[in-house]
């Protein structure tokens, strides 16, 4: 699946978790993603609201929202991911909702609540990495408990 497709298929299954997903599907989509966001991120919201290079970044608006707009759609793909390997694809996707809503708590670095939430993001961090590593694997041959292979599904 190329890119153009990947994006089409992600974006028409956003609130689908069932089924399967392909390497190249979830690959694409979540580089793209990734492209696209930290462009925003770049290009938009630092050069229009400053950066602080103090250790404060300015707030990010147009990047939060396309994130938040594109949510579903990675926490869709990414179960459905997980689920082409024969491994169950919620937990995933609890921890993808999870991390990106802990960027939006404000803390303050004295208050022992900031360091609480800083091992929570750093935990949710490394458990979407874990994903991200488990997602490179191939795919489950054949039929598994979540249905055919993606490449016998018409889109």
């Amino acid at each position: 699946m190329g890119p153009i497709r990947s994006i089409k298929t992600c974006l028409a299954k956003s609130f689908q978790f069932s089924g399967r997903a392909s390497r190249s599907e979830f690959w694409w989509f979540t580089l793209i993603l990734i492209i696209v966001l930290v462009g925003v991120l770049l290009l938009i919201d630092i050069s229009a609201l400053g950066f602080d290079f103090e250790g404060t970044a300015a707030y990010a608006p147009v990047a939060d929202t396309l994130g938040l707009l594109t949510l579903p759609a990675g926490m869709a793909a990414t179960a459905r991911r997980l689920r082409d390997l024969g491994l169950p694809g919620w937990p995933a996707a609890l921890a993808l909702v999870a991390t990106y809503a802990t960027s939006f708590i404000p803390t303050t670095p004295s208050t022992t609540f900031a360091v609480g939430l800083d091992w929570i993001s750093y935990v949710l961090s490394a458990v979407n990495l874990a994903v991200l590593f488990i997602a490179a694997f191939p795919s489950t041959p054949g039929p598994n408990r979540y249905g055919p292979p993606p490449s016998e599904v018409t889109p």
